[in-house]
């Protein structure tokens, strides 16, 4: 069928406020697969989420959701897949209908990328050239797209970190401004940037500052007793100098302080009395022996759980006989590991699975029992067989003798044929031929109007000799392969064969010539 392609788009949107599952379409397409569903920005499959109906038909058609859908966008787009679906022959008769819809698909094709091209990113009209393609996808990665200033191709902008930390500070950017031209203070950044490195040293301790400045330590501000701390003295030292001395161990200190649990830990009385044992000479030597990285690799390999369930099973009195008995037969043991990969070699007395080339001893002639049939035993056997097509039979063989007057593909015994022969009359009685006039070359004929056999001419009898046969009516014969050319008689159907294929030669010659 033929279709109309119009001047249209091949896109349709919906904003669907209340429940819908029905939306019509009003370009062309030529299966119901062409079209792809969107609601919202999901995807829809066919069948599955909605049908669709008018497809090869002028003026659209309906799709149908197998769910009703609200608060939403639909949006109906034409997808035809880019291939060809007509073959026109090289020669014969053209498909005039087939070329339209050819050319229908190519129009809704073009169509469809018009659309996505307006969709798209690019250059007016009316505007200068310029290069759009993007930068190389690393140099990309993480940046806005930009244009440049003097050619306006499109190169990779500032990072999106960057993008968005100047966003977060647009208000102190325009402050800073404000202070940098003298509309808030005059020239207070000049003056800033010259004290910078402490500014810097004071912003890293601002909290700190803050807490001395506002805070109380038992009725005093935090300034007042700095100021005693400075200036006082503590056993003829001054306060400070011991508060330097401190700090000089500063980082011990913090480390005890981190350990404060476990040293609460060790100061109880069992602790304590643990650590008394410990201090065992003998005990030590056996904590150095255990200390070595090997030694605590392999304690660290006999800690997990899965080990420490196994160690408990072994732990058990009747798997503990069964080592020991193991133990004691440690040779026999040894001996079969020695010999595992022989064991492994040896196939089950069930089911087994053989590979490579497996042999056994082959039967006698016409054994039929349980032993397994070598390929021997097979074609020893198969030898004495008969072939369905064509067998050679030797001896007298013989089978069942058929019925009288049986004809068909039964194989006829020799009492079968002796039986016909007696039944039948011969040519001996006379009385079933008729001989008139005979002359050379004739033959005789049964003649089943007469019920007897009379003498014929080879023309009569409708045979052709084999040399000059003179042929009557409608002869016929094989039709020769094409391009045949030998002394084989050739059929209408052959000579029509090879003047058309003579023809379509010449014209596409003669179209290779004009072109």
């Amino acid at each position: 069928m033929t279709i109309d392609i119009s001047a249209e788009t091949p896109r349709i949107q919906y904003t669907v406020t209340s429940a819908d599952a029905t939306f019509d379409y009003d370009f062309e397409i030529f299966q119901d697969s062409d079209i792809a569903v969107y609601v919202g920005s999901t995807k829809k499959q066919l069948t599955v989420d909605y049908t669709v109906s008018g497809a090869n038909t002028t003026g659209g058609g309906t799709v149908t959701l197998n769910s009703a859908v609200s608060n939403t966008t639909v949006t109906l787009i034409r997808d035809i897949e880019i291939k060809r679906t007509t073959d026109f022959p090289a020669s014969g008769a053209f498909q005039v209908e087939s070329l339209n819809t050819e050319l229908d698909r190519i129009t809704a094709v073009q169509q469809t990328l018009e659309d996505n091209i307006n969709r798209s990113l690019r250059l007016a009209d009316e505007d200068a050239t310029a290069t759009l393609n993007l930068p190389l996808k690393d140099a990309r990665k993480g940046r806005y797209l930009a244009f440049n200033a003097t050619t306006g191709n499109a190169e990779a902008g500032p990072t999106q970190t960057d993008a968005t930390v100047i966003a977060t500070v647009t208000t102190d950017i325009a402050l800073l401004a404000d202070i940098q031209d003298g509309t808030t203070a005059t020239n207070a950044i000049t003056t800033l940037a010259g004290i910078h490195g402490n500014i810097s040293t004071v912003a890293g301790v601002a909290s700190n500052v803050t807490t001395i400045a506002t805070g109380t330590t038992g009725g005093n501000s935090n300034l007042t007793n700095l100021n005693t701390i400075a200036t006082g003295t503590t056993g003829g030292n001054a306060n400070l100098t011991q508060i330097n001395a401190v700090a000089s161990d500063l980082t011990d200190i913090n480390t005890v302080a981190g350990k404060a649990t476990e040293i609460g830990r060790l100061g109880t009385s069992d602790a304590v009395a643990d650590m008394a044992l410990l201090a065992d000479n003998a005990i030590i030597a056996d904590m150095a022996l255990l200390a070595v990285d090997t030694v605590i690799a392999d304690m660290a390999l006999l800690a997990v759980p899965e080990v420490i369930t196994d160690m408990d099973i072994l732990g058990g009195s009747g798997v503990i006989g069964k080592v020991t008995t193991v133990a004691d037969n440690i040779s026999d043991v040894t001996t079969v590991a020695d010999n595992i990969s022989t064991i492994s070699a040896k196939a089950p007395l069930a089911s087994p699975a053989l590979t490579g080339t497996p042999t056994a001893p082959t039967a006698s002639a016409n054994t039929n029992t349980t032993q397994i049939a070598t390929t021997a035993y097979v074609q020893t056997e198969l030898a004495d067989m008969a072939t369905l097509a064509s067998p050679a039979l030797t001896g007298n063989p013989t089978a069942p003798t058929q019925s009288a007057s049986d004809n068909s593909t039964k194989i006829a015994t020799t009492a079968y044929v002796d039986n016909q022969v007696a039944t039948e009359n011969t040519i001996a009685e006379m009385d079933d031929v008729t001989l008139t006039s005979i002359g050379d070359n004739e033959i005789l004929q049964y003649n089943n109007s007469s019920s007897k056999f009379e003498n014929q001419t080879l023309s009569e009898a409708g045979i052709a000799t084999i040399a000059s046969p003179t042929f009557t009516g409608t002869p016929a014969g094989p039709t020769a392969s094409a391009s045949t050319n030998t002394t084989q008689l050739a059929t209408t159907a052959f000579v029509q064969t090879e003047i058309s294929s003579k023809a379509s030669k010449g014209f596409a010659t003669a179209m290779a010539i004009a072109l």
